[in-house]
């Protein structure tokens, strides 16, 4: 074969290579949070769930182990470009561009440190959040999206030079809703974050990355996703994760509805909205080449949950898993080549919710033995 005709079929394929860091891994998002009486956060306790997870992972089928921990690490905040209370003329300096990883790193080093299983190590990967959409004195981020070329790459790099220096961390979730890689604050930011964790960021004339998102522990840099649903996947978000080949996605398959928040999905219903999401999320990585996760209602999601207040729903939480089970075996999601793994959502000593506490809040007996044999 002729060496421009295998060049071709390699640029054809490219998409297809697999980043050695973007593996396929099952997780579970953690929130390390105490709760008083009254339902108001009482205190961060770090590995509030960690013999939980290793006790779930000492029994599971190897296969269906939790093999990565998201834990929360903070928020993204602005300080200019009118978000945080400033002037909307006000230019945004370095130390106006800010993120958060106080408590989510003492759960990194606990996570990190202690979780073992009897096949495969634990990946820690703090969720970072953020939103775009408040106003007055609950907005930090709304600016976001106005951000220059030149104030996101700064932005990028302090973000990446905090979780890069955590040892701990394998890969951060950024959580920034809504979200719209057209957008070009957010297509800026996410593009340098892919170009900053893979190492490719001005690296020192000794070949060290400066900031050692590349190092002894991670040859391969660290990874990233986004918390996003197929209708937000398009040529932008493509070329970004791909660049790389060290972003991905992650699709919650939990409230898909059109019901008021507090209004339960019945389990019937929510099967046909995870058909639809799960025939879109298939057209579309498949179209754009992305990688991708999904997250199942295992604890009490506004839509998905056994008892609001007090209030029982009539349904049973382990009907909406069985249910997102049966469309994702019916589809053959595992054996798609761009699927990475299931996430649980959630462990949580309580599940409060726009001021109302949900049920389950993490998982129990039974469902923990569901999932160990099909997580």
């Amino acid at each position: 074969m002729r060496p421009f005709i295998i060049l071709a079929i390699l640029i054809l394929l490219l998409p297809m290579i697999t980043y050695s860091n973007v593996l396929y891994r099952n997780g579970a998002y953690v929130f390390d949070f105490s709760y008083d009486k009254e339902g108001h956060k009482k205190e961060h306790t770090p590995g509030l769930f960690l013999r939980q997870i290793s006790e779930y992972n000492r029994t599971a089928n190897k296969d269906h182990q939790i093999t990565a921990v998201f834990t929360y690490a903070g928020d993204m905040e602005m300080y200019c470009l009118g978000s945080g209370g400033s002037r909307k003329d006000k230019s945004c300096k370095p130390d106006d561009l800010m993120v958060f990883y106080g408590n989510g790193s003492k759960s990194a080093k606990v996570y990190g440190k202690l979780i073992t299983t009897a096949e495969k190590s634990v990946d820690i990967v703090p969720v970072v959040d953020g939103r775009l959409d408040t106003h007055g004195k609950s907005d930090y981020l709304s600016s976001f999206n106005a951000l220059s070329n030149k104030d996101a790459i700064i932005y990028a790099d302090k973000v990446a030079k905090v979780f890069c220096k955590d040892t701990h961390v394998s890969g951060v979730q950024f959580d920034i809703e809504p979200f719209d890689m057209n957008q070009r604050g957010q297509y800026y930011f996410f593009e340098q974050i892919a170009k900053d964790f893979a190492g490719k960021n001005h690296p020192n004339t000794d070949g060290l990355d400066p900031l050692h998102c590349v190092d002894a522990n991670h040859p391969d840099g660290r990874y990233f996703s986004v918390f996003t649903n197929s209708y937000h996947i398009d040529a932008q978000v493509g070329k970004v994760l791909n660049q790389y080949q060290n972003g991905y996605i992650i699709d919650a398959l939990y409230d898909l509805g059109a019901h008021e928040k507090g209004v339960a999905t019945s389990p019937d219903e929510y099967r046909r909205l995870v058909d639809t999401e799960m025939t879109n999320i298939l057209l579309k990585t498949n179209q754009y080449h992305v990688k991708f996760q999904l997250a199942i209602p295992v604890s009490a999601t506004e839509h998905e949950f056994e008892s609001r207040s007090g209030h029982h729903s009539g349904y049973d939480q382990l009907d909406y898993i069985k249910a997102a089970y049966s469309v994702i075996d019916e589809k053959k999601i595992r054996e798609n080549v761009y699927f990475r793994g299931m996430v649980i959502w959630a462990f949580k000593e309580r599940m409060m919710l726009s001021g109302q506490e949900y049920t389950p809040s993490k998982l129990d007996e039974e469902t923990g033995a569901y999932l160990m044999k099909n997580l």
